[in-house]
Order: structure tokens, then sequence, then C-alpha cells
């Protein structure tokens, strides 16, 4: 077929065919710390200057301690045992600010950091998720940046299988 080298699987619609995301993580025995850890390893200072410019207008990085010492976008970014008191992003809306951080309970409890209460099922904890992103649009990218932030740097294997 039209010589070099390349057959019909090669290709799809003018494109190179790339492995599915189920191939690499097989490949990769499940593994997504590592490519998380390289990928962060291998960002240029001005890259990482650029992010947290970009985090600096665009999330709410938070401040803790007793002299209000800035939280460093790495650990805004990064997994947490805990609950989150305040939303990630700016949300200007008071019902929708306790809303993101029931949300973030949501998140935790699909993911096994947090316990569920008796009547929660892992298919009514990812709907109630699901839903409160589709109802609320003011939501889907704090809700977004949950998922991120809870998938990254999480030491928990179950956890990031869900």
């Amino acid at each position: 077929l039209g010589g070099g080298g390349t057959t019909p699987r090669d290709h799809v619609d003018g494109r190179s065919d790339l492995m599915s995301s189920s191939q690499i993580s097989e490949n990769n025995s499940g593994s997504t710390l590592s490519v998380s850890a390289s990928i962060h390893s291998t960002l240029s200072a001005s890259t990482l200057a650029d992010l947290e410019n970009f985090a600096a207008s665009n999330l709410n990085i938070q401040k803790k301690g007793l002299f209000r010492k800035k939280v460093s976008l790495k650990d805004v970014l990064s997994w947490q045992a805990q609950g989150i008191s305040k939303p990630l992003t700016p949300v200007a809306d008071k019902q929708l600010k306790k809303e993101a951080v029931v949300v973030f309970k949501l998140v935790q409890i699909y993911m096994t950091d947090r316990k569920a209460k008796m009547d929660m099922t892992i298919n009514s904890v990812s709907m109630d998720i699901a839903e409160k992103g589709y109802n609320l649009a003011g939501l889907r990218d704090e809700i977004y940046i949950q998922l991120c932030k809870q998938t990254s740097e999480n030491p928990r294997k179950e956890s990031l299988r869900r």
C-alpha cells in the first residue's frame, strides 16, 4: 500500500495510530505515579514560573500557619488526606463555596480516602459528583482541579485505580 513501510493500521484518518490508554497502562503496569514524577522533574524553571503565575491568578493559593505563610503550588495541587475548608478555585457565590467543600468530601469518598456513610454506594457518590458538575456550572472547574489534586502524588494505588 503506497510503499514507505506503512500499513493501514499505522494511520487512522491521516494520523499516526497511538497506543490506547489501556495499552499504555498495561505496559506501565498501572503506575501513574512514575509518569507524574517524571513529568514534574522535566519542567524547566521558566515553565514552573509560568505555572506559578497562572495558579496565582486562577487558583485560591491559601495561606497557613501562625504567620500566614503561602502554600506552594505543589502542595495546593497534591493529594491530601484531610478535607478542604475553601474551594481551590475562585468561587464568588457563597453557596457554591459550600458545595465545593462538599464535593471534595465526595471525591475523597469515591477514591476511598474517606469513609462513606452507610447509605452511600460507589455509584451514588459518583452520580452525586457528576450531577453537581452538571447542575452547577460554577463548580465544573473546581471539580476538575479537585480530581487533579487527589490523583497527584496519591500514595494509595487503590485510590488511583478509581
